[in-house]
């Protein structure tokens, strides 16, 4: 720095001064050239002085006055003080780090001062001021602020104080006298060479870092690691990572595993060395669960980092582990609301051997699962809530065969979840049985196996029993019977209102006019089926009365509160020379699933219908509905009644002629007269789908015979009847995979059967039938799962 005024040599009286900082200190040099001038050393008040001015400062150098250029005053004084500094040798090197919780505002003097109190291989934690700056008489001469800074290393404790022209004085600390004690409302700092006053502002980061000075080295630099790793981001991470790695090299090993961690969250996984997870096994080797378990909480990391970790250590085998355990286990709070997590360590736990808590963790997850409307409604595609608890029963079941218990409850749940899976089937068949429920469904799971087999829709359907049952509780019927998704508030469970609306009926002299009533005499077998299934829903009386024409095939049950309830009866059922005969149990279950409609105040047909299956009886009324259907086909409820109350005899007189006429005109509507009964879904086809399954349920429970179930399910409609061929031939199961029925009858038939099966193998079902003439409700607990 160029200064004001002129040194003197012997030969050359005006020798331009300049303020020179140089390695070893700081000099005024006077000269002429390279070899005629003077050196000054102005780092000693014993040569120079330094005086403030009130529009320049001066430099006196043996009396000569220098003046400091304007608006160099700050410079000039960086300058000394830095030389000075040099001199002393305590300026070897410049603490670096940027300012955050535990370093203050440093000017260059100061950085460079508490860098020369960190020793070689030694770090720094912190550089904080201490109280306020206080008044000193510079050895330059003038009075000068003076600062106080408290220096934290791994190994050391120094307070230092320095002054704007470099004076400075150095004291080393004894870290266990350290403490911050509070008097009067004022802090201070205790140190073995006094007390130091600490201002409001510092006191809580000079608490910490008096805690932090009893720590020994390599914990004391991780601790304070985590401290300014949980400080905003850009606040001090950068920094915290640094000192975490030199924790990690100070044979901490947390650090490594955090470093891991740090890298995990930071970067992606290509740009994270095998070298770092590899160096971080190798630490962790013989630590504590509890020292790991408390990492992602008091370090505050993210879950995606942890699991990583996890992941990557796990692949180290046996190197990465206990570690990688104890560290998933530490995540098992933050897992309670991630499904896939939650399952991934129980898995985990398993495979550690801790059967009983893998048991429990994936036990605690099925209970939160909600229940699955589309993986048991949907027939193709299976949901990720299906496959996760597919998972979860299979890893029960894998722990209990470890344990050798039974794991027929995981297996018949497994194979309630995939019905039609061989495999699913085979393990529950061949399961050793604890109990006498265990037997019961291992047989049952044999009886499905034979079903889906070729031939197993062979056989005799067997008598059904002649006494009706007593009434099934309407507690069992609800909560038992009835499709689990059908119960309380899930969204089809909702939608199911839509469904059970009133639906107008047709006058049942119509149906005496025009249809045959169900009788002893004739269709003995019919009739008993009718009677069993009224008598198990308690209902009143139904009368039945057998379908012609179009709707000829199925069973369609309507009532309504008031009105008498009654039974369209196919007539292709009751005749013993059609391909769609029924008899046996396969009409107890054709009866007890259409009646269970009623009982569970299921209304999912148009009136239309109804009057369809009318026909037949004579061929005017037959042409008149011919007439009239394709006026209501889009119509439906009261509009449709008070069109239908039309037809008077008069009108199907008059509608003879015309109704030859209008079927060529309509030809393309002519498909829908020749439709079996039920063949179409309506509106809401998943409700619909739920009604039915509740229906089979407990046409399943009135006829326990699973044969006889699917055949009178593929024999109640007309286009079912060439896959019952099919399957007779190759196997139910290899039918339904060439998938011969178009859409939505294949989707409808596929759901259906998969969730009879699926009722069949349930312990609910076994509930119901071990009830004591179904009086009084079953002792076992619900089951979770369709």
């Amino acid at each position: 720095m160029r200064l004001g005024g002129f040194l003197s040599a012997p030969g050359h009286p005006k020798l331009p001064a300049e303020l020179c900082l140089v390695p070893g200190g700081v000099l005024i040099v006077g000269a002429e050239d390279r070899f005629a001038g003077v050196i000054v050393d102005a780092s000693s008040g014993e040569s120079v002085r330094y005086e403030p001015g009130t529009l320049r400062d001066r430099l006196s150098v043996s009396g000569v006055s220098l003046t400091v250029p304007p608006a160099k005053a700050g410079e000039a004084r960086r300058c000394l003080a830095l030389g000075r500094l040099r001199k002393q040798g305590r300026s070897s090197r410049s603490f670096s780090a940027s300012e955050d919780r535990y370093v203050s505002r440093l000017s260059e003097p100061a950085r460079a001062l508490a860098g020369s109190l960190v020793g070689a291989g030694d770090v720094a934690i912190a550089v904080r001021e201490i109280g306020e700056a206080s008044e000193l008489t510079s050895e330059l001469g003038p009075s000068v602020e003076q600062r106080r800074y408290l220096v934290l290393t791994a190994e050391s404790a120094q307070l230092f104080a320095l002054s704007e022209l470099g004076d400075a004085s150095v004291h080393a600390l004894d870290v266990k006298r350290l403490r911050v004690e509070t008097r009067g409302g004022k802090a201070a700092l205790v140190t073995d060479t006094g007390e130091h006053p600490l201002a409001t502002r510092q006191v809580s980061a000079v608490t910490e870092l008096v805690e932090l000075a009893q720590l020994e080295p390599s914990l004391r630099l991780f601790e304070a690691a985590r401290r300014l790793y949980l400080l905003p981001e850009g606040d001090g991470r950068a920094r915290a990572r640094r000192l975490v790695d030199a924790a990690a090299g100070r044979g901490q090993p947390l650090a490594r595993l955090v470093s891991l961690l740090l890298a995990f969250a930071e970067s992606s996984p290509e740009r994270v060395a095998d070298t770092t997870v590899e160096r971080a096994a190798e630490a962790l080797q013989a630590v504590s669960e509890a020292s790991v378990a408390e990492l992602p909480t008091r370090w505050n990391l993210a879950l995606a980092a942890c699991l990583r970790a996890v992941r990557e250590l796990r692949a180290l085998g046996a190197r990465g582990e206990p570690a990688a355990l104890y560290l998933h286990r530490a995540l098992a709070v933050e897992l309670a609301d991630d499904a896939q997590g939650e399952a991934e360590l129980a898995e985990h736990e398993l495979a550690a051997g801790d059967v009983d808590r893998a048991r429990r963790l994936a036990e605690s997850r099925l209970r939160k699962l909600p229940p699955d409307e589309d993986a048991v409604l949907n027939p193709r595609d299976a949901s990720p809530a299906h496959l996760l608890r597919i998972r979860l029963h299979d890893l029960i079941a894998r722990g209990a065969a470890e344990r050798g218990r039974g794991a027929t409850p995981s297996l018949s749940a497994l194979a309630r979840l995939e019905p039609m899976n061989e495999a699913r089937l085979q393990a529950l068949a061949g399961a050793t049985a604890d109990t006498d429920l265990d037997a019961r469904l291992a047989q049952r799971a044999q009886e499905v196996l034979d079903c889906l087999a070729p031939g197993g829709l062979t056989h005799l359907t067997p008598p059904g029993d002649a006494d009706p049952p007593l009434p099934l509780p309407r507690q069992v019927l609800v909560d038992r019977v009835s499709h689990p998704l059908s119960r309380g508030s899930g969204r089809l469970a909702a939608r199911l209102s839509e469904l059970v609306a009133s639906v107008p009926e047709p006058a049942l002299g119509f149906l005496r006019d025009f249809c045959e009533e169900l009788s002893e005499s004739r269709q003995p077998d019919a009739v008993r089926a009718l009677a069993r299934a009224t008598s198990l829903f308690g209902l009143p009386r139904v009368r039945a009365y057998v379908s012609h024409g179009a709707r000829s095939l199925g069973l369609r049950a309507f009532g309504s509160e008031g009105a008498e309830p009654f039974v369209l009866v196919g007539a292709n059922h009751l005749d013993e020379s059609s391909s769609h005969s029924l008899s046996g149990m396969e009409l107890d279950f054709a009866f007890g699933s259409e009646l269970a409609h009623l009982a569970f105040g299921h209304q999912r047909v148009t009136v239309s219908e109804v009057w369809i299956g009318a026909a037949g009886k004579t061929r005017d009324a037959l042409l008149a509905l011919g007439l009239a259907l394709p006026v209501i086909a889009e119509l439906s409820g009261g509009r449709a009644l008070k069109l239908l109350k039309r037809l008077s005899p008069e009108t199907v007189v008059k509608s003879v002629e015309a109704a030859d006429l209008l079927e060529k005109l309509v030809g393309g509507r002519k498909s829908s007269l020749s439709r079996a009964l039920g063949q179409h879904n309506e509106e809401l086809i998943g409700a619909h789908r739920l009604v039915q399954l509740s229906a089979d349920r407990a046409g399943l429970v009135l006829a326990p015979h699973l044969p006889s179930a699917l055949r009178a399910i593929l024999l109640m409609r007309a286009d079912y009847r060439d896959l019952f061929t099919l399957a007779r031939e190759v196997g139910l199961a290899t039918a339904l995979q060439r998938r011969p029925l178009a859409e939505p009858a294949m989707a409808d038939l596929i759901v259906r059967i998969r969730s009879l099966a699926a009722f069949y193998l349930s312990p609910d079902f076994d509930a119901v039938l071990g009830l004591s003439a179904f009086q009084a409700p079953p002792l076992r607990p619900f089951s979770l799962f369709p």
